[in-house]
Protein backbone atom coordinates (compact mmCIF):
# COMPACT_ATOMS: atom_id res chain seq x y z
CA UNK A 1 0.00 0.00 0.00
CA UNK A 2 1.45 3.19 -0.63
CA UNK A 3 1.07 6.23 1.14
CA UNK A 4 -1.36 8.21 -0.13
CA UNK A 5 -3.52 4.92 0.05
CA UNK A 6 -2.38 4.28 3.78
CA UNK A 7 -3.52 7.99 4.40
CA UNK A 8 -7.16 7.66 2.92
CA UNK A 9 -7.81 4.37 4.60
CA UNK A 10 -6.10 5.98 7.90
CA UNK A 11 -8.43 8.93 7.12
CA UNK A 12 -12.05 7.28 5.23
CA UNK A 13 -12.15 3.81 5.86
CA UNK A 14 -10.57 2.59 9.16
CA UNK A 15 -12.85 4.91 11.52
CA UNK A 16 -15.99 3.33 9.58
CA UNK A 17 -14.72 0.09 10.27
CA UNK A 18 -13.01 0.49 13.93
CA UNK A 19 -16.35 1.55 14.59
CA UNK A 20 -18.47 -1.53 13.14
CA UNK A 21 -20.31 0.33 10.40
CA UNK A 22 -18.47 -1.62 7.60
CA UNK A 23 -18.09 -5.14 6.65
CA UNK A 24 -14.30 -5.05 4.21
CA UNK A 25 -14.39 -7.60 1.82
CA UNK A 26 -12.35 -8.47 -1.78
CA UNK A 27 -13.62 -10.81 -4.59
CA UNK A 28 -17.29 -11.93 -3.89
CA UNK A 29 -19.72 -10.50 -0.61
CA UNK A 30 -23.04 -12.31 -0.09
CA UNK A 31 -25.22 -9.93 1.52
CA UNK A 32 -28.12 -11.89 1.78
CA UNK A 33 -29.82 -14.70 -0.52
CA UNK A 34 -30.63 -11.84 -2.73
CA UNK A 35 -27.31 -9.27 -2.85
CA UNK A 36 -24.13 -10.11 -3.71
CA UNK A 37 -21.18 -7.79 -4.26
CA UNK A 38 -18.56 -8.72 -6.42
CA UNK A 39 -15.29 -6.57 -7.66
CA UNK A 40 -15.11 -5.16 -10.98
CA UNK A 41 -12.94 -3.81 -13.23
CA UNK A 42 -12.22 -0.21 -13.58
CA UNK A 43 -10.36 3.28 -13.46
CA UNK A 44 -11.40 3.49 -9.53
CA UNK A 45 -9.80 1.01 -7.25
CA UNK A 46 -12.44 -0.77 -5.09
CA UNK A 47 -14.80 -0.63 -7.98
CA UNK A 48 -17.74 -3.23 -7.25
CA UNK A 49 -21.04 -4.22 -8.75
CA UNK A 50 -24.10 -5.10 -7.05
CA UNK A 51 -26.53 -7.70 -8.19
CA UNK A 52 -29.87 -8.57 -7.75
CA UNK A 53 -31.46 -11.90 -7.96
CA UNK A 54 -35.43 -13.12 -6.71
CA UNK A 55 -36.99 -15.72 -8.46
CA UNK A 56 -36.68 -15.74 -11.90
CA UNK A 57 -35.52 -11.64 -12.00
CA UNK A 58 -32.19 -10.19 -11.89
CA UNK A 59 -30.86 -6.92 -11.70
CA UNK A 60 -26.94 -5.76 -12.08
CA UNK A 61 -26.28 -1.88 -10.02
CA UNK A 62 -23.27 -0.42 -11.08
CA UNK A 63 -22.11 2.89 -10.54
CA UNK A 64 -19.50 4.91 -8.10
CA UNK A 65 -20.11 4.54 -4.40
CA UNK A 66 -18.74 7.93 -2.85
CA UNK A 67 -17.26 8.06 0.43
CA UNK A 68 -19.43 9.93 3.43
CA UNK A 69 -17.36 13.44 4.81
CA UNK A 70 -16.93 13.32 8.35
CA UNK A 71 -17.88 16.34 10.37
CA UNK A 72 -14.78 17.54 11.84
CA UNK A 73 -16.51 18.64 14.57
CA UNK A 74 -18.26 15.66 15.95
CA UNK A 75 -15.82 14.03 18.18
CA UNK A 76 -17.79 10.55 18.06
CA UNK A 77 -17.05 10.71 14.40
CA UNK A 78 -20.36 10.54 12.91
CA UNK A 79 -20.66 10.86 9.06
CA UNK A 80 -23.25 12.85 7.24
CA UNK A 81 -23.98 12.86 3.81
CA UNK A 82 -22.20 14.75 0.99
CA UNK A 83 -23.70 17.95 0.05
CA UNK A 84 -23.61 18.32 -3.43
Amino acid sequence: MGEVDRLVYQDSVAPIHEAGQAVLWDGLHTVDEHLTLESASGHTPGTSVLRLASGGDRAVFAGVLSEEERNEGDRDMELSPRRR
